[in-house]
């Protein structure tokens, strides 16, 4: 892919995909084990080819998903192939500048962790911070659009106007602590997905 192609992803992604923090439970695995956390992006749409191109690309699992009498396809990445996906798309996010930028943040502060042994008070709490941070974003951003659209039924000429994502500053010189800081919403909310778990049939395997 070129940059123009980058791009065009990257617009693709604002408007179809979403980006999370996912928690799993591992004691069933092996005795009393710290929880495990992940980043994962999930793209969804019902033409199908795009999905392939991109999965060719970034590779991850591509699927076929129904709920009800519709269905849709989904690419979902995890860890470092969500993290590299990010990474190339970056300079040309609009809409999710603050999710993607929390979701680096996230794997960088992963990356700097060295040791094997279970993780500390301290950092079950981080990660429970930023995976709340990242409910909340993906919440205000639900809400704001919400909001716009009921602003343009109350009119018949109004036209919608979505609120200007602030540019984030450089990260350059800024402490992982600090990007954390800045990125968490002062009241994150635990608002986890309790809708109906679709079907979902896998059409490629992850690579």
């Amino acid at each position: 892919m070129n940059d123009l192609d980058y791009a065009y992803v990257a617009g693709f992604f604002d408007g179809e995909g979403s980006v999370s923090i996912v928690k799993s439970d591992r004691s069933k695995f092996r005795p009393n084990p710290s929880p495990m956390w992940g980043l994962r992006i999930t793209i969804s749409n019902q033409h199908l080819p795009i999905l392939q191109w991109m999965h060719k690309e970034f590779n991850g699992a591509l699927f076929t998903q129904t709920s009800g009498k519709s269905g849709v396809y989904r690419l979902i990445l995890q860890t470092k192939q969500a993290e590299n996906f990010l990474q190339k798309i970056q300079p040309w996010i609009r809409v999710k500048k603050g999710q993607v930028e929390l979701a680096l943040t996230f794997q960088e502060i992963r990356a700097s962790r060295f040791s094997r042994y279970r993780l500390t008070e301290e950092e079950i709490t981080l990660y429970d911070t930023i995976m709340l941070a990242m409910q909340t974003l993906n919440h205000k951003l639900s809400q704001d659009f919400l909001e716009k659209l009921g602003e343009f039924r109350e009119g018949p000429t109004h036209t919608v106007r979505m609120k200007d994502n602030p540019e984030p500053s450089s990260s350059k010189g800024i402490s992982v602590d600090e990007k954390v800081q800045r990125l968490t919403p002062e009241e994150p909310t635990n608002t986890g997905d309790t809708s109906a778990q679709p079907v979902r049939d896998e059409i490629v395997r992850p690579s």
